[in-house]
């Protein structure tokens, strides 16, 4: 199941509200691709389509504006449709697992604390990081 299908989230028009002030909303993009659409408050911040070309697997990471708002990092799904490794913070910080979107995409949230986001497409595979990024 994925996370714009489950009942125990608030949906705000035709997309999920996550807390923290980050919301998703699906939309389509050229040649009828699924597009994620992701938004901090009413600013959207990007919108990433399908592609069966590439798969950008860490697309964003971005932290609140508000002190204390958790951080939230988003990709596609690698080519294979499993579901990537998430690690908040520095070193060997705890992996999590995501919450996959439309079974194409993923989106997770973390610490406020945390200032880089890696990802994994699987256990054993290459990290690939980013230094988390402050709304303005």
């Amino acid at each position: 199941m994925t996370v714009l299908e489950r009942e125990s989230v608030e949906r705000i028009d035709g997309g999920v509200d996550l807390g923290d002030g980050w919301a998703l909303r699906l939309g389509q993009g050229s040649r009828g691709r699924v597009a994620l659409e992701v938004y901090a408050g009413e600013a959207l911040l990007d919108v990433m389509v399908e592609s069966a070309l590439t798969a950008e697997l860490l697309r964003g990471a971005r932290r609140g504006a508000a002190p204390g708002t958790a951080v939230l990092a988003w990709g596609l799904l690698p080519p294979d449709g499993c579901t990537p490794l998430v690690r908040f913070g520095r070193g060997a910080a705890e992996a999590t697992v995501p919450r996959v979107v439309a079974g194409r995409f993923w989106v997770a949230l973390g610490d406020a604390s945390a200032d880089r986001v890696a990802v994994s497409a699987r256990a054993g595979a290459a990290w690939q990081a980013l230094r988390v990024t402050p709304l303005r």
